[in-house]
């Protein structure tokens, strides 16, 4: 009787001791902020050995002693999901203006990049020769949404391809999309949501095109441009402004760019070629 007494004790005090451990073991199934450094791995497994990371003892590590938990190893696809992919057009745009603090601001860096060309440059325009193929082809039209995705888009259409492929006619085949987007965009009033420094460029198509109304809408834009800008943004509105009224001024007399002529294998008029040879004396 004392014996079987003896057997009912043991069974009870082991029982009550295997259900502390299993509530320790499992706990609640939110995770704690911090992990704890190091795991006590108990002599019979708690939780089945399929849901449970394998843990080989050693002979350093018996069964029933610590061991120190090991972080997983990433693998460089998993390194690569974790970093925040940079929007297209937040990538374009910081490209052409980077970051703009203000509306008065005028990237000054960034005139070289504008205003003068390099191998250097054209390299570096290389990186966006992919998203012109595709503008080209309309798989950004979702971007017009914007004011800032159109702006992106003309940039792709018109101010990339005069880099990326300068010295060939294929700097010019997307003009007449780059200008309808400026067109659309101003009847949308687009341009109202950018900077002035932006509006520069938003505007550009409409200069560098063939169609005399739309070279002088681009005169009317960049005039009003001019008295909306601040101070210190006036003196690069305004050779843009001079620009303008030249283009209009070739477009009027003679209905396209004769510079052009060449690169687009069209035959020059004799006045044409009085002009150019005018223009490179």
């Amino acid at each position: 009787m004392n014996k079987k007494l003896g057997y009912l004790i043991n069974f009870f005090i082991l029982s009550s001791l295997s259900g502390q451990e299993q509530a320790i073991s499992i706990g609640p199934t939110v995770p704690d902020p911090i992990p704890p450094k190091r795991l006590i791995v108990p002599t019979q497994p708690l939780i089945p050995p399929s849901l449970r990371p394998p843990i080989e003892p050693t002979e350093e590590t018996p069964p029933g002693q610590e061991v120190p938990i090991q972080p997983p190893k990433q693998t460089e696809s998993e390194n690569s999901k974790d970093e925040k992919e940079v929007d297209p057009i937040t990538k374009i745009l910081n490209f052409w203006f980077g970051t703009l603090p203000a509306g008065d601001y005028v990237p000054e860096d960034k005139f070289a990049l504008w205003f003068s060309y390099s191998a250097e440059s054209e390299r570096d325009f290389l990186i966006f020769s992919q998203d012109v193929v595709n503008a080209r082809k309309g798989q950004y039209n979702s971007w017009r949404e914007t004011g800032r995705g159109r702006l992106a888009l003309i940039l792709l259409l018109d101010s990339f391809p005069r880099f990326i492929y300068s010295g060939q006619a294929q700097q010019f085949i997307s003009d007449p999309m780059a200008k309808a987007l400026t067109i659309e965009g101003i009847q949308k009033e687009d341009d109202k949501r950018l900077y002035p420094i932006e509006r520069l460029f938003f505007y550009l198509p409409l200069i560098h095109s063939e169609d005399l109304r739309a070279q002088q809408l681009g005169v009317a834009k960049y005039r009003q441009l001019f008295f909306d800008s601040p101070d210190v943004l006036k003196p690069e509105v305004y050779e843009f402004l001079q620009e303008a009224l030249r283009s209009e001024k070739t477009i009027s007399r003679f209905g396209r760019f004769p510079s052009r002529n060449s690169l687009m294998r069209r035959k020059s008029t004799p006045e044409e070629t009085v002009y150019l040879n005018t223009a490179s004396s």
